[in-house]
C-alpha cells in the first residue's frame, strides 16, 4: 500500500487535486470535468467522491478507474496505473505527461458513466456493456481526447487508437465503433458471462 500511495503521490496527486479546485491547464477539460462533477451532484445530492485502490479490478487488471453503480463514486485502481507505467511509460521521454493523461480521461471518463447514465452492472448482458462503454467512450473521444490531441498532448498508444477508430467509423456511436468497443473489451465481457 506505500507503494501505492508513493506512485500515487508523485504521479498523480496534483493532476486531480487541479481539476477538484478548477485550475487544471487545459480550459476545455475543466468545464467538462465540472459539467460532469455537477450532474452527479445532481443526481446524488452527494459530494463526488474519488477513493484509491491498491487491488486490482475483480474484472480485469488492466482497469484503471471505475464507478459505483449506487453512489457514482469514482475509484482508481493504482496497480493496473502503476503497471502500465512501469512497462509502457516509465523509459518515455513524454511518460509523465501521457500518464496525466490517461489519468484525467479514465476519471472523466467514469464520470460520463456516472452523469449520463451508461452504467453496467453484473447483471447486464454483454451486449449492454458495450453498448454503454461504446456511448461513454464516443463522449471521451469527442471531450477530452479530442482536445488533448488538438492541444498537442501525447497519447498512450491505446488512447491514440481509441480516437483514430472513432474518427475513421465518423466521429458518432454507430455500428463501426462498437465493433471496435467488442473487441476492445473482449477481455472483460467474457469475464462477466
Amino acid at each position: 500500500m506505500a507503494e501505492a500511495q508513493a506512485f500515487w503521490a508523485l504521479h498523480l496527486h496534483g493532476t486531480l487535486e487541479q481539476l477538484q479546485e478548477g485550475t487544471y491547464v487545459l480550459p476545455e477539460i475543466q468545464q467538462q470535468y465540472e459539467k460532469l462533477r455537477q450532474e452527479i451532484v445532481r443526481k446524488t445530492g452527494q459530494p463526488l467522491v474519488f477513493s484509491l485502490s491498491n487491488k486490482c479490478h475483480t474484472l480485469s487488471p488492466h482497469i484503471i478507474g471505475a464507478i459505483s453503480r449506487v453512489t457514482l463514486a469514482i475509484g482508481i485502481h493504482l496497480p493496473a496505473l502503476m503497471s502500465f507505467y512501469a512497462k509502457t511509460l516509465a523509459r518515455d521521454p513524454d511518460g509523465d505527461r501521457k500518464l496525466e493523461v490517461l489519468i484525467v480521461l479514465n476519471i472523466l471518463h467514469e464520470m460520463e458513466h456516472g452523469a449520463y447514465g451508461y452504467l453496467s452492472s453484473p447483471r447486464k448482458t454483454r451486449e449492454e456493456l458495450i453498448e454503454n462503454e461504446a456511448a461513454a467512450w464516443a463522449v471521451s473521444c469527442g471531450e477530452e481526447i479530442r482536445v488533448f490531441h488538438e492541444q498537442g498532448y501525447p497519447l498512450p498508444a491505446a488512447t491514440a487508437r481509441v480516437y483514430e477508430v472513432w474518427q475513421s467509423c465518423g466521429a458518432e456511436n454507430n455500428r463501426c465503433w462498437k465493433s471496435f468497443i467488442s473487441s476492445y473489451y473482449a477481455e472483460v465481457a467474457e469475464r462477466r458471462e
